[in-house]
This record gives structure tokens, C-alpha cells and sequence, in this order.
């Protein structure tokens, strides 16, 4: 028989393994229990969510931030599902970020994964709705249903094409086609050959052209036209170098010389008068020398470039 002292030892060790056990399950369950966490709603329109269960995950840019905790179906709208999720506390929710679904490996099995989001959007509060968005795949099954949609309507136009009235007008065309090509043919055939005589004739043109090309550069490389140039060069570096100044001074000179000669013939004149006529003869040679100073002074004004001349013959 089992002792007094033994079913003491018993209830005290059961008491003890009993009192562990319960510490062990408040310092697990403690800080999950404790723990602050906000509580969302997404809401799934018209959309399967096969592969999503309950504890599931909810990540942000590949963090765990949350997890599913519930899913059902709106009563009001049955092709709507709800699913409830609860974050961290203190989690940072966006107005404009948007909830997915993404699957995970190859298992089928979904999790939801926030998107989207920027600084100067709102926080949602817990308890608000976070918009859904479209995934890599709604958007790929969206082309593929138009594209689907457009070989569809592509094969009706080729049905419609070919039917038998289609193909009796498309042989009528095909052979006013070919009616058309051998007429044209037949009146283009004269202009290329007209084209290829105004060719040729341009041709012979052309080569006339650079024949008298050639030429002209022999006819400029001859020494003669190059003296030509090398004189006029010659010429107007003279001109260049003439003193205009001391040119109008000697006019000026010879305008004061001419003057004075002509006070001193009326003086002489005066004095023949006076005296003899004898100086008649003398004052007629004054009066050419006169004239011809006057010519000179004339010439030499419009023609200055002359005194360079009679110098250089000098």
C-alpha cells in the first residue's frame, strides 16, 4: 500500500510540475497575449482567394508585419469576401497603400502583401479599410482575355473574307489587277526608253561640261594671266602707297603760283601798255605758260597717279 508519506510526496510534486507548467505557458503566451495590434479589413470584390487561410501571413516589401485573422463573406454582397487582419501595433498603414495577393513558392498556398504607400499620404486608423489592388496576374489575365477577344474577332474577319461572294470579287479585282499591270507596261515601255536617251544625252552634256572645265583651269594657269594679276597687285599697292597730302599741297602751291602770275601779267600788261609794245610778244608766251600750268594743275587733280608714272619712267 502506497504510504501517507508517499501521496504527500506525490501531491507536492504534481503541485510543482503543475505550478511550472503554468509559468511556462504565461511566458509564452503572455507577450502574444499582452501584445498591441491593429486590426484592418480588406475586401476582396468578385475575386477568389483560394490558397488564403487563416494565420496567414501579411507583409510589407517582404517583412512580416501581421497576420489573417478571420475571412468571411459579406452578407449584402455575397461575391464580396472580408478578410480581417491584425498588425504590430504602431505599424505604419498608408491611405494610398493597396493589399494583394501573392502565392507563395509552389504550394498554392496565398498571403496578403501590402504595396504602394508615400510620406505624404494619411494613416489609416484600426478598424479602417484597406483598398485592394491588381496583381502581376489579374493583369496578365486581362491582356490574355483581350488578346483572346482580338484573334477572335480577327478570325471572324478572315471567316467573313473568305466566304464565296468575297472570294468572286477578290478574283474580279485580282484580274483587273492584271489587266491594269499589262496596259501600264505596255505605255511605260516608250518613256524608259525616252529616259534612257535624255540619260545618255546628259551624259555626253556632262562630259562637254568638264571638257570645257579643263580648259578654262589651263587657260588660268598660264603665266600671262598670272603677270596680269601679279601687276594689278603692283598697281594698288602703289596707289596705296601714295601721299595724298603732299599732293593736294603741291596744288595748293602751284593754285598760289598761278595767282601770282596772274597779278604779275596784269601788271606787265599795264606796263606795255605804258611803255612799248614790245612786251605784247612776251605776255602772249606768259599767257600760254599760264594756260598750260592751269592744264597741268587740272590733269594732275584728277589723275594724281600720274606724277607716280613720270617718276618711275624717270
Amino acid at each position: 500500500m502506497v504510504s501517507k508519506i508517499q501521496k504527500v510526496r506525490l501531491a507536492i510534486f504534481l503541485m510543482v510540475g503543475f505550478s511550472i507548467l503554468i509559468t511556462i505557458l504565461i511566458l509564452l503566451l503572455g507577450t502574444k497575449l499582452t501584445e498591441k495590434r491593429d486590426e484592418y479589413k480588406i475586401i476582396f470584390e468578385d475575386t477568389s482567394i483560394t490558397g488564403l487561410q487563416i494565420g496567414g501571413g501579411v507583409l510589407y516589401r517582404g517583412i512580416r508585419i501581421g497576420r489573417v485573422e478571420n475571412i468571411q463573406i459579406d452578407r449584402d454582397r455575397i461575391t464580396d469576401i472580408i478578410i480581417s487582419i491584425s498588425v504590430i501595433g504602431g505599424t505604419p498603414i498608408k491611405a494610398d497603400q493597396e493589399a494583394t495577393l501573392v502565392a507563395v513558392g509552389i504550394t498554392g498556398i496565398k498571403q496578403i502583401e501590402l504595396r504602394g504607400g508615400s510620406n505624404e499620404s494619411s494613416f489609416l486608423r484600426s478598424g479602417d479599410i484597406i483598398p485592394t489592388g491588381r496583381t502581376l496576374f489579374d493583369n496578365l489575365t486581362d491582356r490574355a482575355e483581350t488578346l483572346v477577344y482580338k484573334i477572335e474577332h480577327i478570325m471572324d474577319n478572315i471567316v467573313e473574307i473568305t466566304n464565296t461572294d468575297n472570294q468572286t470579287k477578290l478574283n474580279s479585282i485580282l484580274s483587273n489587277i492584271d489587266h491594269i499591270v499589262a496596259d501600264t507596261h505596255s505605255s511605260l515601255t516608250p518613256t524608259i526608253e525616252n529616259i534612257k536617251n535624255i540619260s545618255s544625252e546628259l551624259f555626253i552634256a556632262i562630259s562637254a561640261t568638264n571638257n570645257i572645265l579643263a580648259k578654262l583651269d589651263y587657260i588660268i594657269d598660264k603665266e600671262s594671266i598670272r603677270n596680269i594679276v601679279l601687276n594689278t597687285e603692283t598697281i594698288s599697292t602703289s596707289i596705296s602707297e601714295i601721299d595724298f597730302s603732299q599732293i593736294n599741297s603741291t596744288i595748293q602751291l602751284m593754285n598760289e603760283s598761278i595767282l601770282k602770275a596772274s597779278v604779275m601779267i596784269s601788271r606787265l600788261d599795264a606796263l606795255v601798255q605804258r611803255n612799248s609794245p614790245d612786251f605784247n610778244a612776251i605776255i602772249e608766251e606768259l599767257r600760254e605758260t599760264i594756260e598750260n600750268l592751269s592744264e597741268f594743275s587740272r590733269i594732275i587733280s584728277d589723275d594724281p597717279s600720274i606724277l607716280i608714272r613720270s617718276r618711275r619712267q624717270n
